[in-house]
């Protein structure tokens, strides 16, 4: 996965992304399931969007976490991504 305000680094998982984005940031998932819990508590807004080709050029389907998501600052919002 990688984040969109610096599309040459890529992450191994979502949190680490997270980590590393800005306010307004876009973390782009690839179209595979990510397995564990997720907590995100930074002061900003992130949208996280799942179903990438692993080019990051087109989405098709969706990104599946697996886990708890919790959120106690900020706001994430989740598109193309399912919880399970």
């Amino acid at each position: 996965m990688r984040v969109q305000s610096s599309p040459t680094v890529l992450f191994a998982d979502p949190f680490a992304a997270l980590l590393q984005a800005i306010d307004d940031d876009v973390v782009q998932l690839q179209g595979v399931p990510f397995a564990g819990d997720l907590t995100f508590d930074r002061d900003i807004r992130v949208r996280l969007q799942g179903g990438y080709d692993c080019a990051y050029n087109a989405t098709a389907g969706g990104a599946v976490l697996t886990g708890k998501l919790t959120v106690t600052k900020g706001t994430l919002r989740l598109d193309g991504v399912r919880l399970r």
